[in-house]
């Protein structure tokens, strides 16, 4: 079984997730990072029992971290497999989809991209919110951290892979910028769609309107 995880996530997170994998393990060591910084430092000391976890992590692991590893790495992502990507409550929102999740898949060197482990879902009412969709993602990428913690913390190789592929829609911050950008002449009812899916209400993330070379940004 492992010897030791590191757990790429946010501080907040870390030591409910050490303990959640550490209650499968009590010998495992469990070093956590939330910065590339830390991730650098922590895998300096990684052996060939070292795994790899990154949690709601906007960090992107390289190659060269990954190379060292004996096994896959594995990442949760908030959002099911059609959603990859950067910005998948925003185009959820945007869907106006009925059923979202979370899913567990092997770190690959393109984000949001290798085989899928584990996922799980539940319904969204009509008109959700976005901090309620948030609030939701968060407690099913917790849920499904716990169903797989067993295997995480004491598999030797490979977890299982499930039959499930990834949609083929990228919810980066490109397609998230390329939607914020309102045309003047757009439809209201598209509009008002937009403003509620891509407006994210801090630093640049807000929609806006170019008209004669300036730019006005939608506020609150």
């Amino acid at each position: 079984m492992p010897t030791s995880i590191v757990l790429l996530c946010p501080p907040t997170d870390g030591r409910y997730l050490a303990t959640a994998l550490s209650v499968h393990n009590p010998r495992l060591g469990v070093v956590t990072a939330s910065t590339a910084t830390e991730l650098e430092s922590a895998m300096e000391r990684a052996d060939s029992g070292t795994r790899l976890i990154g949690f709601l992590t906007g960090v992107v692991v390289p190659p060269t971290i990954l190379g060292r590893l004996a096994g896959p790495a594995y990442n949760f992502h908030p959002a099911p497999p059609v959603y990859p990507g950067k910005h998948p409550l925003a185009f959820a929102l945007y869907d106006r989809a009925t059923c979202y999740g979370a899913t567990a898949h092997e770190m690959t060197a393109r984000t949001d991209s290798g085989p899928i482990i584990g996922t799980v879902g539940f319904s969204v009412p009509e008109n959700a919110s976005v901090d309620w969709l948030r609030d939701q993602a968060y407690a099913a990428t917790i849920r499904l951290f716990l169903l797989l913690s067993q295997q995480l913390a004491t598999f030797d190789g490979p977890l299982p892979r499930a039959d499930l592929s990834w949609g083929e829609r990228r919810c980066s911050q490109r397609a998230f910028d390329a939607m914020r950008a309102l045309p003047p002449d757009l439809d209201p009812a598209e509009c008002e769609r937009r403003v509620t899916a891509f407006n994210n209400r801090t630093g640049n993330g807000q929609p806006f309107v170019t008209l004669h070379g300036r730019r006005f940004v939608l506020e609150g």
